[in-house]
């Protein structure tokens, strides 16, 4: 909006509206057999419920080779370091947040 206000049902709207746009897209870029490049465990760290971003990331480092392990969104630290330590080998970890209240839980 040109006076920088919006209203809760139209972001909610045009989320759901990017999430099934994701939804087409991925099997575009996840497309065919690739080697396997490595493994990431991706989440939203805990207090913070969006995803758009960390849906975004996982779908392009699929579609580069990596295998994903998306834990969802609200993820505390724990469970973080619980996945690292299921997963034999080097670990990518890629922890969003979109709100400053979380920094203090990324660095947990």
């Amino acid at each position: 909006m040109a006076d920088g206000e919006y209203f809760i049902p139209e972001v909610l709207r045009s989320a759901k509206a990017m999430n099934g746009a994701l939804e087409l897209v991925e099997p575009l870029l996840v497309g065919g057999k690739r080697d396997i490049a490595g493994n990431v465990i991706i989440g939203t760290v805990d207090g913070d419920i969006h995803d758009i971003g960390k849906n975004l990331v996982a779908m392009l480092l699929k579609g580069n080779g990596f295998i994903v392990h998306d834990l969802g969104v609200s993820i505390p630290a724990a469970k973080f370091v619980e996945a690292a330590k299921g997963i034999d080998g080097k670990v990518i970890l890629g922890m969003s947040a979109l709100i400053t209240p979380v920094l203090d839980e990324m660095r947990r």
